[in-house]
């Protein structure tokens, strides 16, 4: 372990670009090499078989496993290579500071290439790792696109999906407004019918009503005034009949006596003159309160008359809102339409 760590520094130290003494390690080594060598040789007296036993067995030993057993067994061919068959000149004449020279050599360019080597393995695997890093990251960000695709494309749906939701809700709302407005406005149709019509029915009972009441006070009087004419007719004939016969029956009286007699008479006749009068001035107060009456029922008819044109003027009115309401309705209806077919035109 310790002539692979000096080889390894040397090799280190040769591999620097600004490497200082590199020989102290080798140093150290080439005083080991010989110390051990030497022992082994003097241990063996100069046999090399005996000195390749001993070794094997060494290099055989339990704690001398992969790269050391194999770094041992190459030292004992280095050793047995340099010794000869003459036990003598190996004990006195052996080259071991040659020998340990070409074993460093050797060593130290294993070590080196095996440094090298480790160094491109672990190059490559840091490469490997470097490349297995990125890989996971590209998927890891693959990934985590993909998920961030889905919540944007699960966002954007909720959103579409609210935003219908929020259309369907205001649309329903303004089809509700519609139809409360449109049932108002029927309401408003028909009470405004229903008032006209009852106006044109009271126009109606007030026409009639006034139109037969003129007729019945007229032909009430007429019978009346006849009533009061055939009265009077029976009664003048009669009055002179009566006065006839009285003179016929009374005995001839003198001028004096007549003259008084006419005289008695004049106040009958001022009396009949001015029930004749009376009875004109009566007929004159029916007809002035006839004429009031007439004239207040043609104020009455024109009133009426004036109050069922304004309740035409109002149901004109009420229809032209109602042809107007109509008209709205088909132009939203129209609109919707429009609206509905650019909606579902393909784009």
């Amino acid at each position: 372990g310790q002539w692979r760590s000096e080889a390894l520094q040397f090799a280190e130290c040769n591999a620097a670009s600004s490497h200082g003494d590199c020989s102290q390690s080798q140093r150290a080594f080439k005083k080991s090499c010989g110390t051990i060598v030497t022992a082994v040789v003097a241990a063996s007296s100069g046999d090399r078989d005996t000195v390749n036993e001993y070794m094997e067995v060494v290099c055989d030993e339990s704690e001398l496993k992969g790269w050391k057993q194999e770094r041992c067994k190459h030292f004992v061919k280095f050793v047995t290579d340099t010794m000869t068959a003459d036990n003598w000149a190996n004990r006195e004449q052996l080259d071991v500071s040659g020998m340990c020279v070409r074993f460093w050599a050797n060593m130290s360019a294993s070590e080196a290439f095996r440094v090298r080597k480790e160094r491109e393995e672990q190059a490559k695997q840091l490469q490997a790792e470097r490349a297995e890093a990125a890989q996971q990251a590209k998927q890891l960000a693959a990934k985590a696109a993909a998920e961030k695709a889905v919540r944007e494309e699960a966002l954007r749906k909720a959103t579409a999906e609210a935003e219908a939701a929020a259309e369907k809700r205001r649309k329903q709302a303004e089809e509700q407004e519609r139809q409360v407005e449109e049932q108002r406005k029927k309401a408003e149709t028909a009470r405004a019918a229903e008032e006209a019509k009852q106006a044109a029915k009271a126009r109606a009972a007030t026409k009639k009503g006034a139109a037969k009441q003129p007729k019945k006070a007229v032909a009430t009087k007429r019978s009346s005034v006849t009533k009061q004419a055939a009265a009077e007719k029976r009664v003048v004939p009669a009055k002179k009949a009566a006065a006839a016969k009285k003179k016929a029956a009374a005995p001839a009286r003198p001028a004096a006596t007549i003259g008084a007699a006419r005289v008695a008479k004049a106040p009958a006749t001022v009396k009949a003159a001015a029930t004749s009068t009376k009875t004109q001035k009566t007929v004159a107060v029916q007809n002035h309160e006839h004429s009031t009456q007439t004239m207040t029922h043609a104020a009455e008819m024109e009133s009426a008359e004036e109050e069922e044109d304004e309740v035409d003027q109002k149901l004109r009115e009420a229809e032209q809102e109602e042809e107007e309401t109509r008209r709205s309705i088909t132009q939203a209806q129209s609109e919707a339409t429009t609206f509905t077919k650019g909606s579902v035109a393909p784009h």
